[in-house]
């Protein structure tokens, strides 16, 4: 007796979310930021929604502007909703360290900001040792975004002063002799709200 039709696919995928997430219709999405190197020291930084170990650990000190990626292989409708960017950067003993956040919406060569640009608190380190220290961007888009297949998410941040950035998707630990804020991860993850369809 041949399989009756129902049962020869797999089925629909399953997918969990909390019963505030459906009342909000907004889901979160991590993406975990992270680096690769070519031949040469060439860096591609990219945007990820696992934990891949990422090279290098640390940007180099004194880095200026970098863009994290990501790009859409299904479309996908973002909320005006907060988006958080969690990070942690590395700065010099007796230097100062002040770190903008902006997103963006890419689509062919045409940038469009979603929301604010987020200045982090202006750290001073005066101890002995590099310190490591957390921030949280906060950015609001004032409108939802449609993301076509192709288009882009971008984070970008920037330094104004001598500041490392850390972008570790594997959250490997910051190197001994380094003073630490509590809880410093090496991750760079950015939470985005989506609608749920």
């Amino acid at each position: 007796m041949p399989v009756p039709i129902v049962y020869r696919t797999g089925g629909d995928p399953v997918v969990q979310f909390s019963w505030i997430e459906f009342a909000s219709n907004t889901g979160y999405v991590a993406f975990q930021g992270g680096s690769s190197e070519a031949n040469g020291g060439a860096q591609t930084y990219w945007l990820a929604t696992s934990n891949p170990a990422g090279a290098p650990q640390l940007s180099s000190t004194g880095w200026a502007d970098i863009d994290f990626d990501f790009t859409f292989k299904r479309p996908m409708t973002a909320q005006a909703a907060d988006a958080l960017v969690t990070f942690t950067t590395n700065i010099n003993n007796g230097a100062q360290g002040q770190v903008t956040v902006k997103l963006y919406h890419v689509r062919g060569a045409v940038e469009t900001q979603l929301g604010a640009t987020f200045v982090c608190e202006n750290h001073n380190n005066a101890g002995a040792n590099n310190r490591a220290y957390r921030n949280c961007a906060t950015i609001t888009p004032t409108a939802e975004q449609v993301f076509k297949v192709g288009d882009k998410i971008r984070v970008n941040v920037t330094e104004a002063n001598n500041v490392g950035l850390y972008h570790d998707p594997s959250n490997g630990a910051i190197a001994a002799g380094t003073d630490n804020d509590v809880g410093a991860g090496t991750q760079f993850i950015l939470n985005m709200p989506f609608k749920i369809t």
